[in-house]
Order: structure tokens, then C-alpha cells, then sequence
């Protein structure tokens, strides 16, 4: 954040609003002073830019800094009733929907089941009808992971779980019902921002995050920011070919992430003891194999695991098993997720973005 931002002077104040808005939200409650010296603009430029926030209810005065003789300055953190999002994430057949605050906090939670449903998107549009109901601020924004590939135009694919919204743009598709800006991501990518806000930055800075459930994906942070690649396929892991039998089959869907859930499935339902061990370690092989993949492309500083099965002694043996194959010196960290709301705080994160996007200037001042 220390950087100096330089470009055509009729931006540099919405560039240098946002900015402000973005670091107090991130690191609030903060005065004024460590505001100018966290972005290297001078403390008058601050004084009007935080006194415009707070004008426009974005950000709140909650009083002075110590309690001593010495001078004092305000605190100004974000205001959490300027606005609300409401978040959808969709796994498993399952659609939890939440009207959060702008610090997070979830305000209104249901669930739909998916399961069997013949229009998902009138499902959804009734959803986030039921959220602005329910609201206790202006909605400003719609946030939306979903278990499928978002390219840059949009458009989802990949998505078999919802067939119907195969090749549908789902953000011009809200935009008939709803005046609200709204953000369409792959739900594994969006947790992976909640969770590396949360729990490792500034900490780490190259993180992958793999979600194995009924299925399996993955999200890609690297240099702090989430990777995509050029058709927003990166993390599509459901499709890496371990040997012959993987790749995308006939149905267009990743072999290998049938053949985890499979054997997710039957460990899960195996009642005897040798059988259950036997699938356990076909298991973590596989995915030690994914993680080896991971780690000789990516060379990530830790690889968040989520799923059911991921237990203390799990990843445990998962370790032992890539030592066996990857230098100790570039053995990534292994961490479990088990926070409920990860996905969520990177619906709002994400959604905060877009919603006030920091002007990408050049040193040559032309966008």
C-alpha cells in the first residue's frame, strides 16, 4: 500500500478514494496520520478524502486513539450498515444464501436444495428476492460462487451439477431482474480469497487451496492474487491426468475427480476395517499426487485442505507420503479449513473489489 500512485490528475482522486476506502476496510480502524503513511499520499489529501467517506456514511468516526496527555487523532473504520451483499454459494446440490454486512457479519442465512430443481434460476432470482426482503441496508451488490468455470466474458461452463447453465452469461441474467451490480466467480476460487484474507495475509503470499468433497476443486493464489489463467480454467483440478484412465470423459467431466469421489464415497460407507484402510491409502495417494503436481508448477508456501475427510491423522499421512517426493526445502505448509464462513468473506471481498475498483493507472498516466 505504500506505493505512490501516479497518472492523469482527473483520476487520481476516485483512484486515491478507493484505495482509502479499500485499506481501512482491510486494516481499520485507523487515523488519518497512519492512513497517509500506509499509502504515501500527504495528510491534507487524507483529511478531505476520509472527510468525503464519511460524509457519503462509508466510513465512521469510533472515537480517539489512547488515553494519555499526548496528542490524540480519530479512528475511522468502515461503516458495516453502508451496505449489504447478498451472497450465494452454491456445492454439493445445496444454495446458501446470506444477507452479509460490509464487514462480513451475516445478518440472514437459509438454504434451498438444489437437488431436483428444474429452473435453478428462477430458484435463484426467488432467493435473492427473499435476501433484499430482509436487508437492513441498501443492497450494493450480489455475489455469486458457483461450482463451475467463469470466463472473463462471464459465462459459465463446466458445471455439470447445473447443466441448465451451461453456456449462460449468469450476471446479464440477474441483470433483467435485479439493479444491483452483481459478481459471478467458481465458489472454490472465491474461498480460497476468504480464507487467505482471513487466515494468511500478509503472512504468505503463493497459497492453493483444494476443496474435496463429493467433487474436487482448488483455488490458486499467487503474489497475493487470485490466478486464473487465460480462460479461467486454473484450479479445474477434477480434469489433471495422473495416468491413462484420467482426463475429461465422455460426459465432458473430470475423470479424476470422479474417481476421488468414488473413493470418497466409499471409504465413507465401508464397514470393514482392512477394506476402509485399503481405500484410505488409494486416497492419499491420490491426492499426494495432486499436491506433488501442485507444488513442482506452482511451488505454493502452503496448501489449504477442506473436506470431510480432512482429519489431523489424514494429512498427516498425506505429508509423509509428498515428502517421498518433494525436496524438504520446498515442502509447501499443509493447513485444514474449517471455517463456515470462508466462502463468504471471499463473496464480500470480491464483491468489494468490483464494486470499487482501484483504477489501474500506468506511469505514463494513459489507462
Amino acid at each position: 500500500m505504500a506505493k505512490q500512485v501516479v497518472g492523469q490528475p482527473r483520476y487520481l482522486k476516485e483512484v486515491n478514494q478507493n484505495i482509502i476506502d479499500r485499506l481501512i476496510i482491510e486494516k481499520g480502524p485507523l487515523t488519518k496520520p497512519q492512513i497517509a503513511a500506509l499509502t504515501g499520499l500527504s495528510l491534507p489529501t487524507v483529511n478531505k478524502i476520509v472527510d468525503l467517506l464519511e460524509a457519503e456514511n462509508k466510513v465512521r468516526s469510533i472515537g480517539m486513539t489512547g488515553n494519555g496527555v499526548g496528542r490524540r487523532a480519530q479512528l475511522y473504520q468502515t461503516n458495516e450498515d453502508s451496505g449489504n451483499v447478498l451472497t450465494v454459494y452454491i456445492s454439493q446440490g445445496t444454495m446458501t444464501c446470506c444477507v452479509v454486512n460490509m464487514v462480513g457479519v451475516v445478518i440472514y442465512r437459509f438454504s434451498v436444495n438444489l437437488n431436483g430443481e428444474k429452473d435453478p434460476t428462477e430458484t435463484l432470482v426467488n432467493s435473492l428476492e427473499r435476501m433484499k426482503q430482509n436487508c437492513v441496508a441498501p443492497a450494493v451488490a450480489i455475489g455469486i460462487g458457483l461450482p463451475g468455470v467463469v470466463d472473463e466474458k462471464d459465462v459459465v461452463s463446466c458445471i455439470p451439477s447445473i447443466p441448465q447453465w451451461e453456456g449462460l452469461c449468469l450476471k446479464e441474467e440477474l441483470a433483467k431482474y435485479f439493479d444491483i451490480p452483481s459478481y459471478v466467480e467458481n465458489n472454490a476460487k472465491l474461498t480460497a480469497i476468504g480464507f487467505y484474507n482471513t487466515q494468511l495475509k500478509p503472512k504468505y503470499r503463493d497459497v492453493v487451496y483444494l476443496h474435496i468433497g463429493k467433487g474436487i476443486s482448488s483455488g490458486i493464489i499467487l503474489d497475493t492474487k487470485l490466478h486464473k489463467g487465460f480462460s479461467s480454467f486454473a484450479g479445474e483440478l477434477g480434469y489433471m491426468v495422473l495416468d491413462e484412465h484420467h482426463g475429461q470423459n465422455e460426459e465432458g467431466v473430470g475423470a479424476l475427480e470422479q474417481s476421488l469421489s468414488q473413493l470418497i464415497l466409499d471409504y465413507r460407507s465401508e464397514q470393514h476395517p482392512v477394506t476402509a484402510a485399503q481405500i484410505r491409502e488409494k486416497l492419499v495417494d491420490c491426492l499426494a499426487k495432486v499436491i506433488v503436481n501442485y507444488v513442482c508448477v506452482l511451488n505454493p508456501e502452503v496448501v489449504v485442505l477442506r473436506g470431510g475427510i480432512m482429519t489431523g491423522d489424514f494429512v498427516d499421512e498425506l505429508r509423509e507420503k509428498i515428502t517421498k517426493f518433494v525436496p524438504d526445502r520446498c515442502m509447501p505448509t499443509l493447513m485444514i479449513d474449517t471455517s463456515e464462513f470462508s466462502s463468504i468473506k471471499g463473496i464480500v471481498a470480491a464483491c468489494r473489489q468490483f464494486i470499487s475498483p482501484t483504477l489501474g493507472l500506468v506511469e505514463d498516466g494513459t489507462i
